[in-house]
């Protein structure tokens, strides 16, 4: 493993001697010292990260409109807001919990980077968390909009066409709350008021993108975001995990509560999600690896933490949820060193190939963080 821990040992943002063949990205063209496939996934990884600046202004725009609207009836006296509106805003919304594609969305796969109409879209905007519920019903063919940053370049790129959109703006669904030593988290708290929760939440919060996106995406969309544009999602989810965290959510059969890991494995279809609920650990863990782009990717991230059920491993970046590392927990509840229960966590995930790394290199990544998140749970962080 040593050899190992060396090759990932490096910080993506250290210098780097330049490499035969930088010139022909910074012209745009194919690296010749690449191979075709990497070349490949880099393209891909351009075309992801090409929306993101339009996708933030669409947003933006979205909100604009859709509170604009609302002020309106409310100005002509007619706040109903269990009723959609025919009227569209002149942009773009997404779906559940923030960023999640839900049934009755239609797609057009051959359009490509085209602008988007929603001329036929309806919109309803809650004022309160009964309203949102309500006029969630069972999920069918809407589109929740939240912070909107996953969805909105599937929106730019004319790959989804929502016709029922949801604005949670004012719905009442954001803060955290603090009782009887639990912590009650918003599905509308943004990733930027995470960075002080509790450990590791507050490590990982802080290591979502940028702080541009991290002010506007929120903890619902984190929790519902679809693994997609071959970058794996969802970076708060393993400290989720690790701090044994339970998730309310409303649907047809009304509001109910599950652990977090079980809300990950069963999907967000049909589901709005309200709020997460936690409880501080005696101790925390956290390590990952990013690489830099115009803002950070998280390859994988491990989370640790000691809670009432003893300690608990989080992973993200290896599939398309995060997952829970129950063969790593269980050799910690057998007496084994935080180096050789590490060697158990490929036993729970079977990292894929993406855009950002090989499957390759996360199978030999995944036990060098597990241990590097062991030792920082063992130093009491």
């Amino acid at each position: 493993m040593r050899d190992v821990e060396t090759f990932v040992a490096l910080e993506p943002d250290q210098p780097r001697r330049r490499r035969r063949g930088h010139r022909f990205r910074g012209l745009g063209l194919a690296d010749p010292c690449l191979s075709l496939q990497q070349q490949r996934l880099l393209e891909l990884e351009r075309q992801v990260e090409g929306g993101r600046e339009a996708a933030l202004r669409q947003v933006h725009r979205a909100l604009e409109a859709g509170l604009e609207l609302v002020d309106r009836r409310e100005r002509h006296g007619t706040h109903d807001n269990s009723a959609w509106l025919t009227r569209s805003p002149p942009c773009c919304a997404l779906r559940a919990g923030g960023d999640r594609i839900g049934s009755g969305i239609a797609f057009d796969e051959e359009r490509g980077v085209t602008s988007t109409s929603l001329e036929a879209a309806q919109f309803v905007v809650p004022t309160s968390r009964d309203e949102a519920v309500q006029a969630f019903g069972d999920g069918s063919g809407v589109t929740v909009f939240a912070g909107g940053t996953i969805l909105m370049p599937e929106i730019n790129y004319g790959r989804l066409r929502p016709a029922h959109v949801l604005m949670l703006g004012r719905a009442g669904l954001s803060g955290i709350g603090h009782k009887d030593g639990a912590v009650t988290i918003g599905a509308m708290t943004t990733v930027a008021e995470l960075e002080d929760a509790p450990e590791p939440l507050g490590s990982a919060a802080r290591n979502v993108a940028d702080h541009e996106i991290r002010a506007q995406a929120t903890l619902g969309g984190n929790l519902c975001a679809p693994s997609g544009g071959g970058t794996p999602r969802g970076d708060l989810q393993a400290a989720l995990i690790a701090l044994a965290a339970t998730v309310r959510t409303a649907g047809k059969d009304g509001e109910r509560t599950a652990p977090v890991e079980d809300f990950l494995a069963a999907g967000a279809d049909g589901r709005l999600v309200l709020e997460v609920e936690l409880h501080e650990p005696k101790r925390s863990g956290y390590a990952a690896a990013r690489r830099p782009h115009a803002h950070a990717y998280t390859i994988l991230a491990v989370c640790a933490a000691e809670t009432s059920e003893g300690v608990r491993v989080g992973i993200s970046g290896a599939g398309a949820n995060a997952l829970r590392a129950r063969h790593v927990e269980d050799a910690l509840a057998g007496g084994a060193s935080a180096e050789d229960a590490a060697q158990k966590a490929l036993d729970d995930a079977q990292p894929q190939d993406d855009a950002l790394a090989s499957a390759w290199y996360r199978q030999r990544l995944l036990p060098v963080l597990v241990r590097r998140a062991l030792d920082d749970l063992g130093g009491g962080k």
